[in-house]
């Protein structure tokens, strides 16, 4: 049953989280291609390349998107997420609770589905599993479901290496879908990346928050282009590459950073991911918070989206997702 959401929220009636009697969840349901007289592991992956191509063309069409940049309708509410890094049951956790099905004016924020860098299975990764529900939920809810590009997502795409406490990402998340998906991993792996290229690089909320993976260092931000957000098309196509990894690959949380790239952006708050979290988030400066979804202490943040908020308003709607 999905948690009770924020009591600020269910007293303005429009988020209220219980189901009522003969409410159901919908299942996901993955693009079927039906294939008379091949293999599973083909029908699999001409499968999979149908759901990422149709993923890839409703993230394009998102009706909130303008260039790089979602812009979220001023009512109804919105959930942000941190790094998912494949914990497929808090993202399925986080779909439950946000129960779309239910409440037509509620928008949610994935990102950063891509590695499993719990290191629980040591030889491989299996975030793939993760990637292909995010793909599913986009598919479900193509108008209120946005997916934000992540530095382990342009880095897949791209072919560069990521290490992490000695784990060759790249390599264990190849090994991963060749667990999965046999001589066809590579196939699979191209699909992926038709819907890592489309992914948006930020949202906008009325209310003056503005939520990017990360954001650029305070060095980076003296020849940061800014005008990438306004660039139509699969991003990886239409701008320089370094600017892309400026603002997803940046680490640099402090108050001058934050004061300048906001000044930037025209906001007044803003929500990223980027860095573990043991607390589920962490408030590095007055003007920003950064969320983690990717383990136990995950969370979420859930707000309305016709009023303004404070930062300590803010961090006051965050929850756990598994309380």
């Amino acid at each position: 049953m999905p948690r009770a959401l924020p009591a600020e929220a269910e007293s303005a009636g429009i988020l209220r989280a219980e189901p009522v009697a003969g409410d159901r969840v919908l299942p996901a349901e993955r693009v079927k291609t039906r294939l008379a007289g091949v293999d599973r592991k083909t029908a699999q992956v001409v499968e999979i390349r149908a759901l990422m191509k149709k993923a890839a063309r409703l993230t394009l069409d998102d009706p909130t998107r303008r260039g790089q940049t979602y812009f979220l309708p001023g009512e109804g509410d919105v959930i942000f997420t941190g790094d998912l890094h494949g914990h497929k049951d808090n993202l399925a956790r986080i779909i439950e609770i946000a129960a779309l099905h239910r409440y037509p004016e509620r928008h949610i924020i994935l990102h950063e589905a891509t590695h499993n860098i719990q290191f629980g299975l040591i030889d491989r990764d299996i975030s793939f599993r993760t990637i292909e529900r995010c793909a599913e939920f986009k598919c479900e809810y193509p108008d209120r479901v946005h997916i934000v590009m992540g530095n382990h997502e342009l880095s897949e795409y791209l072919g560069k290496k990521i290490v992490k406490d000695g784990h060759m990402l790249n390599q264990m998340f190849a090994e991963g879908l060749k667990s999965q998906y046999g001589e066809s991993a590579r196939d699979v792996k191209e699909a992926y990346n038709i819907f890592f290229k489309v992914q948006a690089l930020a949202v906008r909320a009325p209310n003056g928050i503005f939520m990017s993976h990360s954001i650029p260092t305070g060095a980076a931000l003296k020849d940061w282009d800014p005008s990438i957000l306004a660039v139509e098309g699969p991003i990886v196509d239409a701008a320089p590459i370094p600017q892309i990894e400026k603002l997803v690959w940046g680490r640099d949380y402090s108050q001058e950073t934050a004061d300048k790239f906001a000044a930037i952006v025209g906001a007044d708050l803003l929500l990223c991911g980027h860095e573990a979290c043991k607390k589920g988030f962490k408030v590095p400066n007055n003007r920003q918070i950064i969320l983690d979804s990717k383990d136990a202490e995950g969370v979420f943040l859930h707000i309305r989206l016709d009023r303004k908020y404070t930062l300590e308003e803010l961090v006051r709607n965050i929850y756990r997702i598994n309380e």
